[in-house]
């Protein structure tokens, strides 16, 4: 999540197709893992990564393509992560790159991406390769920065790509979540001055401390993408819920208690509802952030500006946990559902805890505030796309909220008044488990749905992703 959603009004459109989405074919696991040893030393990070994959791509694969998201952070970024001048701009160094049989490496013309090449491998061929490279962090309160002594280190590593006939090479945007990430294994030794409090996407195994630095060693499976945040004055709160344990870092934060209670509460309510995430512990950091909050696997950062809306982002951005960490999606093609499911989650908490005038409350917000933008829309006759499945790219950052939170919140409300609360969990269930650790699209949701419902709601669906359908405002009984 990169904006928050205020909460809104429903529509409830129902066309049935006949044809019926069935689940794509299963292909082997890449079985991508990360062997990491990084170093932080004042804004700089050292770093080598030796990163292995099976093969499950294509006969013949002679290359791997690696995301290097600091360079979007450089003055002379193609397309940056920034909006406006930073006071000191990032970038990283790719120093070397070695292993069996590379060939040699490239980086493309907007220095966005890594390529190194190898002899052929044939499909159930292990890759093997290892990078050496340097970070430059920049001054700002962005995914990747320092600023009054505060360090978000988050997709500052050479990441390997999705491959989708070919590896991915999206351009970088300052709209929406422009990462589609593989879960994969995770080794990570990390240093850095030991007066840092870390947060981390895992609880380190061991940290030993020698001559005023702090060493961590991590170990996990099934990670999405790695990140952490420090700074010299978090104070840290922890409890477990069930089989996870939970922290909440924070910067003079007088609501501390009451806030890290709703991410207890949050955890278990999608726990119960949506089975379990799959994680051993899971952080929220609160610190200054140019967004109102990001997920990442194991831990989210919120913005400390949100003021009472905090607790709307401490919702969202814990769903994500089950709608990103747990099962995978493409946030750059089908961002409904990333944030539409996600939206759709954090205003279910409260139907989940049994508080029903809450829930009624904030959906009618979300319905009422999408409601007049299509209006305002329609009456101005600015010729904008309503429909949902565009890209990125497609819409500004207006559009782009109004559609993936709002209107996205509304397609699986609607979904929810059809079918009511226990049938709408049975499906998130079962999506959860059927694409655990894997990256669905939304045939993959459409499939589960009609297993689960005994009826088709592709025609529903696709009613709400495409624009083209007219919006009916209805009710049924549970």
């Amino acid at each position: 999540m990169k904006k928050i959603l205020p909460i809104s009004l429903f529509l409830a459109f129902c066309l049935l197709f006949s044809v019926a989405c069935t689940p794509k074919e299963e292909e082997g696991s890449a079985e991508i893992g990360y062997d990491m040893h990084i170093e932080l030393e004042e804004n700089t990070l050292s770093g080598t990564e030796k990163v292995s994959f099976v093969n499950v791509y294509a006969d013949g694969l002679t290359e791997a393509v690696f995301h290097l998201y600091p360079n979007c952070y450089a003055s002379d970024a193609v397309d940056k992560a920034y909006n406006g001048v930073l006071p000191a701009y990032g970038g990283i160094e790719i120093q070397s790159v070695t292993g069996e049989n590379v060939e040699g490496f490239s980086c493309s013309d907007n220095q966005e991406y890594l390529t190194v090449t190898f002899p052929e491998r044939q499909k159930g061929e292990t890759v093997c390769v290892e990078i050496t490279f340097a970070v430059t962090i920049p001054s700002s309160t962005l995914r990747l920065g320092e600023k009054d002594g505060n360090i978000l280190l988050t997709c500052f590593y050479p990441q390997l790509s999705v491959y989708r006939d070919g590896f991915l090479t999206d351009a970088f945007t300052t709209i929406g979540d422009p990462m589609v990430s593989e879960a994969a294994s995770y080794a990570i030794e990390f240093s850095c001055p030991s007066e840092y409090v870390v947060a981390s996407s895992l609880v380190p195994s061991t940290q030993v401390q020698e001559e005023g630095v702090t060493r961590y060693s991590y170990q996990g499976e099934n990670i999405r993408d790695y990140a952490f945040v420090l700074s010299k004055d978090f104070t840290v709160r922890s409890d477990t819920v069930g089989h996870t344990e939970l922290y909440y870092f924070s910067l003079n934060d007088t609501d501390a208690e009451e806030r890290f209670s709703l991410q207890k509460a949050a955890f278990a309510a999608y726990t119960e509802a949506f089975g379990e995430c799959g994680l051993s512990s899971y952080s929220v950091v609160c610190l200054p952030f140019e967004y109102s909050g990001m997920e990442y696997s194991g831990l989210a950062v919120v913005s400390s500006g949100l003021g009472e809306d905090t607790s709307d982002a401490i919702l969202h951005e814990t769903a994500h946990q089950w709608w990103y960490h747990l099962v995978g999606n493409d946030g750059v093609r089908q961002s409904v559902l990333d944030e539409g499911l996600t939206s759709f989650s954090a205003v279910c908490f409260y139907a989940l805890q049994g508080e029903s005038a809450v829930f009624s409350e904030k959906m009618t917000n979300v319905k009422t505030a999408y409601t007049q933008y299509e209006t305002l829309q329609k009456r101005r006759r600015t010729g904008t796309k309503l429909n949902l499945d565009g890209t990125l790219y497609d819409y500004t950052s207006y559009q782009y909220t109004m559609l993936m939170y709002y209107k996205g919140c509304m397609l699986f409300n609607n979904l929810y008044e059809l079918y009511g609360m226990e049938k709408m969990k049975t499906c998130l269930q079962s999506y959860a488990k059927t694409y655990a650790h894997k990256i669905a699209d939304v045939d993959d949701f459409i499939a589960v749905c009609n297993t689960v419902l005994k009826t088709d709601v592709q025609g529903l669906v696709y009613g709400w992703l495409n624009g083209n359908g007219t919006v009916t405002t209805f009710k049924t009984e549970k």
